[in-house]
């Protein structure tokens, strides 16, 4: 008799109470009668592959406190028991959590756990002793490292089934980075979206219009993400050789709406893949401190934008744009740190192993 659906294996196989209990290889763990019919099931938990299922010596507990009103209904009832997989993961699971409806309240009582996928991106808290730990499979663990105790953890965007669909290289997060502040985590995904997290929550915050790089049915990954030093703006590249910016202000400009992040502008610009991108600081006409935003490609080319004249349009305007490389190929980019230089620079370097200081005002 075939117990599971598709070609998913059965690892454990053991019997508790009146029940025969089976611990799969796609992460659940079922309860059948001796006429293997199905009774209970758990299949909100986020494991991965079951390696062992232990349950206690005490008396088993029904899965619901209501009356039993027709005999021949038996209410499901086990002991507590503990599961492991493969990822490290231990969780106490009881019998009521059979009868929750909400999926997460059906995920049961952690001991430990480990990390369930490669690791595709971290930060550091630019005050506190936190790490930002982002998974390839969609998920994010916030840990305290002088600490040491159980991180935060989101698993909103968990996928099981992520590496299998989307092959090996698959990463569902891409990037993450911690505001000057430290209160928000960006959150950049492999679709060209960006999630913004709460660090003293570990959620999603909810915005009056999603962060996206595109609207469009295909979608690119971020492969590069900066904020400004001040926390005003940041700014993506996509594999579809495009720069997008993003600033938080009041929504649309209006001084009456709240604060909060939204897409400010974006340009094609390069012919072939973007390498870096960077801000830097200036001076305007009047002498006030500006933002000043840069990107390197391979096509050798720099360009520099407005990023003022960007303030609530689709289009990121192009200020500058000139050859960088005859032969070799620009690899990355930052603003020059030198304290006494009297103008704003731009430090490149390439695939020949040289570094070069740029004036993109000259």
């Amino acid at each position: 008799m075939q117990l599971n659906n598709g070609n998913h294996p059965i690892n454990i196989l053991t019997t508790h109470y009146n029940y025969l209990v089976c611990g799969n290889y796609e992460g659940t763990i079922r309860f059948y009668d001796y006429n293997f019919k199905i009774v209970a099931w758990f299949e909100d938990c986020l494991f991965s592959n079951v390696k062992s299922i232990s349950f206690s010596q005490t008396e088993p507990k029904p899965c619901t406190t209501e009356v039993q009103q027709e005999k021949d209904d038996e209410i499901f009832m086990c002991s507590d028991f503990l599961v492991a997989d493969e990822n490290a993961l231990i969780c106490m699971l009881q019998s009521m959590l059979f009868e929750e409806i909400e999926p997460a309240k059906k995920k049961g009582y952690t001991i430990m756990h480990g990390i369930k996928s490669s690791i595709s991106a971290i930060a550091v808290h630019p005050d506190q002793s936190l790490l930002a730990i982002a998974g390839a499979d969609g998920f994010i663990l916030l840990w305290d490292y002088l600490k040491k105790g159980d991180p935060m953890s989101n698993y909103e965007n968990f996928h099981k089934e992520t590496k299998e669909s989307k092959g090996k290289d698959f990463k569902y997060y891409t990037l993450v980075e911690f505001t000057p502040d430290g209160q928000e985590l960006l959150v950049a995904q492999w679709n060209g979206d960006i999630k913004i997290l709460d660090i003293h929550t570990c959620l999603f915050k909810k915005l009056n219009t999603a962060l996206k790089t595109t609207d469009r049915a295909t979608r690119y990954p971020i492969t590069q993400m900066i904020i400004s030093p001040d926390g005003k703006y940041f700014a993506v590249c996509d594999t579809n050789c495009a720069v997008s910016l993003f600033k938080k202000d009041h929504i649309n400009g209006d001084p009456n709406k709240p604060v909060e992040w939204q897409f400010n502008g974006k340009i094609k610009s390069h012919e072939i893949g973007v390498s870096s991108i960077a801000f830097g600081n200036g001076l305007d006409e009047s002498g006030n401190p500006m933002h000043r935003l840069f990107s390197i490609g391979k096509d050798r080319r720099m360009f520099e934008y407005d990023v003022y004249a960007s303030a609530y349009h689709d289009k990121l305007p192009v200020i500058n744009h000139f050859y960088i490389e005859q032969e070799a190929l620009p690899t990355s980019c930052i603003w020059y740190p030198k304290k006494d230089s009297k103008e704003g620079l731009l430090l490149t370097s390439n695939n020949d192993y040289k570094m070069k200081v740029w004036n993109p005002s000259a």
